[in-house]
């Protein structure tokens, strides 16, 4: 075997070894950082579902309530038409049974 203190690239293996523990442990801490980035993004849609969810639930007591006025408008016509309805056939009978 032969020696490897004498060797001429010594030093550069060496740096290499070191150099590639270095990037072993970048790599960890990048593999923690995106789990991390995966925990909050699935967080974050759960958080927007709900928020969705919530904003179609405001959104038809929106409408809900955009349409009340209109209800209420039909019913009193129809309450003047049962009005106008009813005094036309009271005249009428009136004036039959006079």
């Amino acid at each position: 075997m032969p020696d490897c203190t004498t060797c001429p690239h010594l030093h550069r293996i060496e740096r290499l070894e070191k150099r590639a523990d270095d990037n072993e442990s970048t790599h960890g801490k990048i593999y923690d950082r995106l789990r991390m980035i995966e925990n909050v993004s699935a967080r974050t849609d759960e958080k927007l579902a709900g928020i969705v969810t919530t904003l179609a639930r405001v959104e038809k007591m929106i409408s809900d309530q955009a349409e009340k006025p209109a209800r209420r408008w039909d019913i009193v016509i129809t309450a003047l038409i049962s009005s106008a309805v009813t005094a036309v056939v009271t005249i009428v009978a009136a004036n039959i049974f006079k």
